[in-house]
């Protein structure tokens, strides 16, 4: 959010100062000049405020790094442009730590699954992680296994497969493999949604909360990665006409945490066209 007002009032001032430039071009030269130069300092300003942001940015995941890094394992942790923050992940250990969770799922495996499952080892509990991609799925356990880890993580491999829930067609994990794993008889104290990804096709994760709303306690965490795209924006206020969801916290804009309420007077009528 701080990235896109800084733009907006850069452009905003950069166009004002344009305008009167063109405007004393026809007037004084030496005016025109002053107007340039002035144009000229807009932008090393711009330049200097979003590169103080960035550092700012790039300086609180170093910090949140530094904290992750005291978690010891035996393998190395396979960070990518495609994992939660530092931040994140540093912001849901806390959470975990506050609330002692007893079940955690997570839509999404990858490098929050080992942080996640090495608190869990000590304060018990259990986490659910569903990943569609097979082979990546299949390296994580790994890293899992070889850690340790596995009486405290359930990878759970499904596909995806095509829905249609609130008249949109999109895809999302395989609903018949879930439900074999997915405990019925205990409530859900957590739930990290950082999949299906974006080019699964439009509104990805519309339907998590449609599925997994009947299984969440009260009180619940949801966690939404990437709720800086616009899809991401579309299906929380998509949601929150179907469930009573309380804002907790935003991290830099991207990742959001709400507050689930039970609420089982609105569910999504999921086909499935498999």
């Amino acid at each position: 959010m701080k990235t896109k007002r800084i733009l907006i009032q850069s452009a905003i001032f950069a166009f004002i100062v344009v305008l009167i430039y063109y405007l004393l071009c026809g007037f004084s030269e030496k005016l025109a000049t002053i107007a340039s130069l002035t144009l000229f300092s807009g932008g090393i300003a711009f330049i200097i405020l979003y590169t103080k942001y960035i550092l700012a940015s790039l300086s609180l995941d170093n910090q949140a790094a530094v904290q992750l890094s005291h978690l010891t394992f035996n393998t190395i942790i396979p960070w990518s442009h495609f994992s939660l923050q530092p931040r994140t992940i540093t912001k849901i250990l806390n959470e975990i730590q506050l609330r002692n969770p007893k079940i955690i799922v997570e839509c999404g495996s990858g490098v929050s699954t080992i942080f996640i499952a090495k608190v869990l080892s000590a304060n018990g509990g259990h986490l659910y992680s569903i990943e569609h991609e097979p082979i990546w799925a299949s390296y994580i356990s790994q890293i899992v296994k070889t850690n340790s880890l596995s009486p405290h993580v359930t990878i759970i491999h499904a596909n995806l497969v095509k829905y249609s829930c609130y008249g949109l067609s999109t895809l999302w994990y395989d609903n018949d493999v879930l439900n074999s794993y997915i405990p019925k008889n205990s409530l859900i104290d957590m739930l990290v949604v950082d999949g299906p990804p974006h080019k699964s096709g439009p509104m990805a994760r519309l339907m998590t909360l449609q599925y997994f709303a009947p299984l969440l306690a009260p009180g619940s965490l949801v966690v939404l990665d990437d709720y800086n795209r616009s899809d991401e924006k579309k299906i929380v206020k998509r949601w929150k006409n179907y469930y009573d969801l309380t804002n907790h916290s935003t991290i830099d804009g991207r990742t959001s945490f709400y507050i689930f309420n039970k609420n089982d007077s609105h569910n999504c009528n999921i086909n499935s066209f498999k």
